[in-house]
């Protein structure tokens, strides 16, 4: 089996070439025992119970109603890190994916992430702790993964696959002139230009705006920053904060990434082709990129902006073979 990860600060996404698909939301907590308030006639939040040989988690949305102490990792250490919590995050996601026995895996990883001085260091280690066979057990179910190699892509690249290549790998779309991905995650906005398909370092940032920084602002308003950013990120997905609350965040929420696209991109917005939006926050940015970069057909969603990562690293594995 050949599996393809996009460890996202907010939600951990995946593929196998055998068709399996989907993510966890990026919560993990540590649980010294499963309670069961069913027992007692109390509805709790679902989440995934992993013990990875370092301890107990609690894995997904609704692991932060359980305990109010998150296990928390920087994005770059999202998957290059051996950490526990990690560890309990990409065995969730290998449960709920049914991904057993011996696989190869395809890794995407932030542009960030290679401006890092220790950036090789930070990738070998990454294929150190994940190169072997791992145990780990789901609720009282012992499952075993043998994983034989890692390759690793960009999560820029895997967009501009997803939007010009097909399932089948062949080019369904122009690559010609200037296209930029804007990828609005979690912890980052990740932007990155193509021109006739080349990629173009200059046109490239990982700025600490994404939905993260959003979910502060809406804690310092409401909150005065005392909530767990977990657990607001938790009620934003539910549907939970005041639309008064979220309307003022919204809005300085965009000046910044404006500011931010202004200053990557500076005049060369003018004579870009086409802006391809995806990751979890693409939605709550649309607005704002649409005025940015004005035009009827300049500015377009992925056709999954959530599993954009994913489906592109499966359409560029399919292109090697093709």
């Amino acid at each position: 089996m050949k599996v393809f990860i996009d460890a996202g600060y907010g939600a951990f996404k995946y593929a196998t070439d055998e068709g399996a698909a989907g993510e966890i939301v990026s919560h993990v907590v540590r649980s010294a025992r499963e309670a069961d308030f069913a027992l007692l006639g109390m509805a709790a939040s679902k989440c995934m119970a992993i013990n990875n040989g370092f301890g107990k988690f609690l894995v997904g949305l609704g692991a932060t109603d359980h305990t109010g102490h998150l296990e928390d990792s920087t994005d770059y250490e999202r998957i290059t890190d051996a950490a526990p919590e990690v560890r309990a995050l990409f065995y969730a996601a290998m449960t709920q994916g049914n991904v057993i026995g011996r696989a190869s895996v395809v890794v995407a990883l932030p542009l960030g992430l290679v401006t890092l001085p220790d950036a090789k260091a930070r990738i070998a280690d990454m294929k150190a702790w994940m190169v072997k066979e791992h145990e780990w057990e789901s609720g009282r179910v012992k499952r075993v993964l043998n994983i034989t190699g890692v390759k690793a892509l960009s999560q820029a690249q895997s967009i501009y696959f997803d939007h010009t290549l097909g399932d089948d790998g062949q080019q369904r779309r122009a690559s010609d002139g200037l296209i930029v991905t804007i990828s609005v995650g979690s912890n980052t906005i990740e932007i990155m230009g193509f021109e006739d398909g080349q990629p173009q370092p200059r046109l490239a940032s990982g700025a600490k705006i994404g939905m993260r920084f959003l979910l502060s602002m809406i804690n310092d308003s409401k909150w005065r920053g005392v909530r767990a950013i977990p657990a607001i990120d938790a009620d934003l997905r539910r549907g939970k904060i005041p639309a008064d609350t979220l309307a003022t965040a919204m809005s300085n929420w965009h000046s910044r990434i404006r500011a931010e696209i202004k200053r990557v991109l500076g005049d060369e917005c003018e004579r870009v082709d086409q802006v391809i939006v995806a990751g979890g926050g693409a939605q709550k940015a649309l607005p704002e990129l649409r005025r940015i970069f004005p035009g009827s057909d300049r500015v377009a969603m992925a056709d999954d902006p959530v599993r954009a990562v994913v489906r592109g690293m499966v359409k560029w594995d399919s292109a090697q073979g093709a």
